[in-house]
């Protein structure tokens, strides 16, 4: 039986969300073809390993001690940090459930590369890449794949003004998303239709980033998400996904607490449409343009 590790939490604003995230993966892995192991990181950085993550009270119930605080080892191991005894489990692969900042932007990824543990996410420069919105922005211009017109600030050198606002609004309009470089797409998210709320939005994102991107907001659009990964067969492409949302953005409640399902799954969920209703020339075109990545 292969000894799969889940590894969730970490040091990032988003932490709360990857508990949600690790949930949904553990509770999906099939138990007889795999062993599960969850292993939560918390805010200070230590990796502690749950007996077992298929609901939230499994996660709730958990004593982070010194006989479960782990680390993964150089030889694709998962090593008991304080046992006498040099206790440790193999492993056979890694999802990383981690969102933001130290996991998601290939931390994690780095670290199985190092340790010889096969990851099942993205690879050290694809998650790089894919958290950083300014340069990701660049590598889609770069293949002629379309993106929202944004500008950039550094909270090190722009001073949030009148006159650098008017700049902004010249270039984007009014109606301006403006959020973290470095994060997803709820956290320091705000909408601003004025300099009050554009100065508000700015401080706040640079709360969570030392780089913010300013994006014009649009408008009577459609959200589709597409999953992509590659096995030695080539690309294997998802159906395509259509957020549903009432408002104006998607909260940190919309995007997680919305349980769909029912009580004994624990998925965490918006609403959605999946597959979505799209035409061919849509799908086509959206997967052209995500395989081209």
């Amino acid at each position: 039986m292969n000894n799969i590790l889940v590894v969730f939490g970490g040091r990032s604003a988003e932490h709360d969300i990857s508990i949600l995230t690790a949930i949904q993966v553990c509770a999906s892995l099939d138990k007889i073809t795999y062993n599960v192991l969850p292993v939560y990181i918390d805010k200070n950085g230590d990796w502690y390993l749950l007996n077992q993550l298929d609901n939230i009270d499994d996660f709730l119930s958990c004593k982070f001690t010194k006989k479960n605080n782990v680390f993964l080892g150089y030889d694709s191991k998962l090593v008991y940090r304080y046992s006498l005894r040099s206790k440790s489990l193999p492993v056979d692969c890694c999802v990383v459930c981690l969102h933001g900042i130290n996991g998601e932007d290939g931390a994690i990824a780095g670290l199985c590369e190092l340790c010889d543990v096969p990851c099942v996410n993205s690879g050290l420069e694809g998650s790089s890449a894919g958290l950083n919105k300014i340069f990701f922005k660049s590598v889609l211009s770069s293949l002629n794949i379309p993106a929202v017109d944004y500008v950039s600030l550094n909270k090190n050198k722009d001073e949030i003004t009148k006159d650098l606002y008017d700049d902004v609004r010249t270039l984007l309009g009014e109606n301006l998303i403006i959020k973290p470089n470095k994060l997803g797409s709820s956290i320091g998210v705000s909408k601003s239709t004025c300099y009050e709320e554009f100065a508000k939005a700015v401080y706040l994102a640079f709360k969570f980033d030392n780089y913010v991107v300013v994006e014009k907001c649009l408008n009577n659009f459609s959200e589709y998400n597409i999953a992509i990964y590659e096995n030695l067969n080539g690309l294997v492409v998802s159906d395509i996904e259509q957020p549903i949302n009432g408002g104006d953005l998607l909260s940190f409640n919309d995007k997680y607490m919305n349980d769909n399902s029912s009580k004994d799954q624990n998925v965490f969920n918006v609403y959605r449409q999946f597959p979505a209703d799209v035409s061919d020339e849509i799908k086509e075109s959206i997967i052209e343009k995500a395989t081209r990545c």
